[in-house]
């Protein structure tokens, strides 16, 4: 099917800010009612879950994209198919019940090929400067609130610990959700974990501690990034 509009992609926007509003916030309810020994394991499984929904979000947006033709993400994977079809391959596609159904798939295929390859934060840079129109600037501006994952036209924080723009801080999440699935370093990024964060002009702690808050911020940032894509 073909995209000629934004609805595909709200929908799928919505359906991520019910899970947060529907699953996740009442969990949180249920977490501050219990001792914080009590939570430790609870809190990690939550955080995973939300980092893990928001990126599988990514990919799926990414890809609705790529098969709408007034999207300049498919001009772009278009570029990237130069392999010359033989005579063949063209009557083979002309002569199919559905030749439009054929080349989609094969669009869709190539985006799925492109992104699975890309980081967390290549694929949020891409949506975002490519798909939602948001300038370099936009993208690298310091924006959010480290402790409470708000985002607001501009913060003022220096020296900060955590990334502050907004695919900085979203890389930061994704790489202590990184740490919880593969623990390799114990509870600690890594030395490339650490040397890609400070891309960002920050300058992040080794070790991580996933508390109540944490999961709190992840929710916030999550909610408030697809508002502003919505």
């Amino acid at each position: 099917m073909m995209v000629t509009d934004r609805t595909v992609q709200q929908k799928k926007i919505y359906e991520f800010v019910e899970y947060l509003d529907n699953e996740i916030s009442p969990v949180i309810t249920e977490l501050e009612n219990l001792e914080a020994s009590n939570r430790i394991h609870l809190q990690k499984l939550v955080y995973v879950d939300a980092a893990n929904r928001f990126d599988t979000l990514l990919d799926g947006l990414l890809i609705i994209f790529a098969l709408d033709r007034d999207s300049s993400l498919q001009g772009k994977l278009l570029d990237t198919l130069n392999i010359p079809a033989t005579q063949k391959d063209i009557f083979n596609l002309l002569l199919s019940d559905n030749p439009q159904d054929r080349v989609l798939e094969r669009i869709k295929e190539t985006a799925k090929s492109e992104f699975l390859r890309m980081s967390h934060a290549q694929k949020l840079r891409r949506l975002l400067r490519e798909c939602y129109d948001w300038k370099d600037v936009d993208l690298d501006r310091s924006k959010v609130n480290p402790s409470l994952g708000t985002i607001s036209k501009n913060f003022v924080q220096k020296n900060t610990a955590i990334p502050t723009n907004v695919v900085g801080y979203a890389d930061w999440l994704y790489r202590r959700r990184n740490v919880l699935v593969h623990p390799t370093s114990g509870r600690s990024f890594s030395k490339q974990d650490l040397r890609e964060l400070r891309r960002y002009c920050a300058n992040p702690t080794s070790s991580i501690n996933i508390s109540l808050a944490s999961v709190k911020q992840i929710s916030v940032f999550y909610k408030n990034l697809c508002n502003k894509i919505l």
